[in-house]
């Protein structure tokens, strides 16, 4: 139930920067809005015991998965092709940092 909670408080914190950007704020990015959103909740400290400790896999799975996915899919092959030898090089040191 806390995870629900959590991820309640991630989309709302979004939905509320999104909102106040495109009504309010239109020359500052969401990204910043979203941020002192998120920093204003951990200020609060009731929210603090409601919000969930980091948690790398959570992050991982709910965050970037669905992120990498829809870039993914709104990538043409031919920017990946023509770019493949940076893409092997980075994964390639990517990988040795976990080793």
């Amino acid at each position: 139930m806390q995870v629900v909670i959590f991820i309640g408080f991630i989309v709302f914190a979004v939905a509320f920067a999104t909102i106040i950007q495109q009504r309010f704020l239109k020359r500052i990015s969401v990204n910043y809005i979203a941020m002192a959103i998120g920093a204003a909740i951990a200020l609060v400290p009731q929210t603090n015991s409601l919000i969930e400790s980091f948690s790398s896999e959570l992050f991982m799975g709910l965050i970037v998965a669905p992120l990498l996915f829809f870039e993914g899919q709104r990538t043409r092959l031919y920017n990946v092709l023509r770019s493949w030898r940076a893409i092997v090089g980075l994964t390639v040191i990517i990988l040795s940092w976990q080793l």
